[in-house]
């Protein structure tokens, strides 16, 4: 009954939305590319690029984040299976671009997820015969589980989180959703402390392993961006001796919190710079005016100017390679968010060793942000006038700078890994398909 309730209810809802989605897609640009895939109507040469793959392994990745959790996986998983066939599915443009440049090769093709119209979704399973789904976090599909299902397809879920608002949710719905979620086979907790939370949310029990998070192995990812701090320095006049406060990932009401306490700063610190990165790279204008009033000096990152006193990162993926930068780093989206959903990853800033400071609003990364204070290797304000007190104290202590910095790195060093052994787990799983399938 709920099934037939779903693919009516999500049919017609999908008629109703659709024009809203593609205007946001279109907006975005690369509309067009690959825009059939989304229907599973593929094209010859993807047709031709599938059919020569033996067993692969699907594994879905919404947005940019996910695709470089996928790309973490992949990596891991081909020291242990190196000719293994992968398809990746993703929901974004962003996403698409990045899979395409840095995962496709002779055993991996990149795809545009389809919609989950009952008829796209069983396409797509017959023209990608996968052996096993790897959703990358959290993107529970019906349809595609239903499917699965059908055809004999294990689902796992990797690196599983649950926001406090997803938690609620399938709390509420736990009723209708737990026959579907029955049907998963694995899911990577990042967490121990995340298992009562998904069995309460109505995963099964018997499916749940503490793994931890994968987003470290992601973060280490940046360490093989050699020369972009050094350019920057070089790009804006900087000798290397300059305090910096860098604040990563800003999000509206952040940027002029930030700009009122740098100005306080700099009465008794002259000499700091500061670096702000907001969330969105298309709020560079718009922040940048908003740097540029009571006289400050402010340019955008690709328009440098060697006096300046305030940098507008308004590039897109450099922000990862700039930590090393920053004598102290405020991670953003954490003073002023949408309720519930507070918080941004700071593990870029934590790999090379950086005090970090946040704000109170944090439930997008509870856990981890709990970590760290648990090992002393972060600083959590409650506003203003407290963030600026924490960021006095450290730019007054350089003692007090690489004691954090050093804390948050120890901590850093021991969370990774957790993508080799997915991929170990993966692996053994594959071999032992292997088998039966000989």
């Amino acid at each position: 009954m709920f099934r037939l309730f779903y693919n009516v209810a999500f049919t017609m809802a999908f008629v109703v939305c659709w024009p809203w989605f593609a205007l946001r897609m279109w907006k975005r640009g690369r509309f067009w590319p690959g825009f059939t895939e989304r229907f599973a109507c593929y094209s010859r040469e993807v047709r031709s690029a599938l059919g020569l793959l033996q067993r692969p392994v699907w594994i879905h990745a919404v947005s940019v984040g996910e695709m470089m959790l996928a790309r973490v996986l992949v990596r891991e998983l081909r020291r242990l299976r190196p000719e293994q066939d992968v398809v990746i599915t993703c929901t974004t443009s962003t996403a698409r671009v990045l899979g395409d440049r840095e995962l496709r090769d002779a055993h991996t093709v990149v795809l545009y997820s389809p919609s989950d119209l009952l008829p796209c979704v069983r396409a797509a399973f017959k023209v990608i015969r996968p052996c096993l789904i790897l959703l990358m976090e959290q993107e529970l599909w019906p349809n595609q589980l239903w499917e699965a299902e059908r055809r004999g397809v294990p689902v796992w879920i990797v690196n599983a989180r649950l926001s406090d608002r997803s938690w609620k949710r399938f709390c509420q719905w736990r009723g209708a959703l737990s026959s579907l979620l029955s049907r998963l086979s694995f899911v990577g907790l990042q967490s121990e402390r995340d298992r009562e939370r998904f069995a309460q949310a109505g995963f099964p029990v018997h499916a749940l392993f503490a793994m931890g998070s994968m987003k470290t192995d992601v973060a280490d990812l940046a360490k093989a961006d050699h020369g972009v701090a050094e350019g920057f320095r070089r790009d804006m006049g900087w000798k290397g001796d300059e305090e910096v406060l860098l604040a990563g990932s800003t999000h509206g009401g952040e940027e002029e919190i930030l700009l009122r306490v740098y100005d306080r700063l700099r009465q008794t610190r002259p000499g700091l710079k500061l670096v702000l990165v907001p969330r969105h790279a298309e709020r560079a204008a718009e922040v940048l005016e908003l740097a540029r009033k009571g006289q400050r000096s402010a340019v955008l990152r690709t328009k440098p100017e060697l006096e300046a006193e305030i940098v507008v990162l308004n590039t897109t993926g450099e922000l990862r390679s700039l930590y090393e930068l920053a004598t102290v780093v405020f991670m953003g989206k954490t003073l002023v968010s949408p309720k519930g959903k507070g918080g941004q990853n700071f593990l870029e800033a934590a790999r090379v060793g950086v005090p970090i400071v946040t704000g109170p609003r944090v439930e997008n990364f509870r856990n981890l942000v709990e970590d760290y204070l648990a090992a002393g290797a972060l600083v959590r304000v409650a506003d203003e006038k407290a963030l600026e007190k924490a960021l006095q104290e450290l730019l007054a202590s350089p003692e007090q700078q690489r004691l954090l910095g050093q804390k948050a790195q120890e901590r850093f060093q021991s969370e990774l890994g957790v993508g080799a052994e997915m991929a170990r787990r993966v692996a053994a799983f594959l071999g032992r398909s292997d088998l039966r399938g000989s």
